[in-house]
């Protein structure tokens, strides 16, 4: 909870990121005088406040078995540090919807060649891509407060069991927008999320500032019979769009909107084919829910 910082442990927070990397280890906010003076050079800086921010991917996964009781609790204080709700059903599923109020915070440990550094009261925004040839993965960016490192023994992890990441394609996903089925060789879902750092002064924290999600789809060009899409460009139709992964129980990962609404189209050529670049905005429902994630 905003606030109220956790101290993850190895034995039931670890969990292994894909290609780590700081943004800023540290980011300076600085101030300077420039004073005149009768020479060159520089003046004095004053280091006002720090920040940190991170990056990492991590696979897209079904929710686990039993149903509903699997999903690893890391992966799940992410989604939530991420702006979504999480509900956990047994014998059912695990939903996460994206929310604008009560969005929660975490705090991040990385250890690092006999380092630990710490991000308390972090945010973060996702972004889920399928590509052909690819295993799908959830890109996480994440902005924290900064603590100093310090010199630690790393702490001995245990590592959730994850559901086997199945590879994009025929066998094992299905994109549909509207009633048609597509031939896609990639899709980007990008959760749109945006955080900000404040330093006032009763208070410094990262706070949440938009929600915009966008789905950008790479797709065989269809007949205008089978799907006019220029029609729905020129009248902004709102459609239904969904992005199943995968097709054993507890292995399947559903993103699902309600109101995508077409506003980009770009062509061009891949293997003699005429391919569509394909830009949608995803509104938010009645409940303010523009997409949600149903893990089975």
């Amino acid at each position: 909870m905003p606030g109220t910082d956790p101290v993850p442990t190895g034995l039931l927070n670890a969990f292994q990121a894909i290609d780590f990397k700081w943004g800023n280890a540290g980011k300076a906010n600085t101030d300077k005088f420039e004073y005149a003076a009768p020479y060159y050079g520089a003046r004095d800086t004053f280091n006002v406040s720090m920040a940190r921010d991170c990056s990492f991917d991590v696979p897209v996964i079904g929710g686990g078995t039993p149903l509903g009781t699997n999903y690893p609790a890391a992966l799940l204080d992410l989604y939530r540090a991420c702006g979504h709700a999480a509900v956990e059903t047994a014998a059912t599923d695990v939903v996460f919807t994206p929310i604008s109020t009560a969005e929660e915070t975490g705090t991040l440990y990385a250890y690092e060649d006999g380092l630990l550094r710490k991000m308390t009261y972090s945010r973060g925004s996702m972004k889920w891509v399928w590509a052909e040839n690819k295993v799908p993965r959830c890109s996480v960016a994440m902005m924290g407060l900064y603590s100093t490192p310090t010199d630690a023994i790393m702490a001995t992890p245990t590592f959730p069991v994850l559901q086997k990441p199945v590879g994009f394609g025929k066998a094992n996903t299905v994109i549909t927008l509207g009633a048609l089925g597509l031939k896609c060789m990639s899709a980007e879902l990008d959760g749109g999320r945006t955080n900000a750092y404040r330093r006032l002064s009763g208070v410094e924290d990262i706070i949440p500032s938009d929600l915009k999600p966008m789905v950008t789809l790479k797709f065989e060009m269809p007949t205008v019979a089978q799907k006019a899409l220029y029609t729905e460009l020129e009248t902004t139709v709102e459609q239904a769009l969904s992005i199943v992964h995968g097709t054993v129980a507890g292995n399947i990962f559903t993103m699902a909107a309600s109101r995508a609404q077409l506003v980009d189209l770009n062509e061009d050529k891949d293997r003699t084919r005429i391919v569509v670049t394909a830009k949608l905005e995803l509104l938010p429902s009645a409940l303010g829910v523009p997409y949600t994630h149903t893990l089975t």
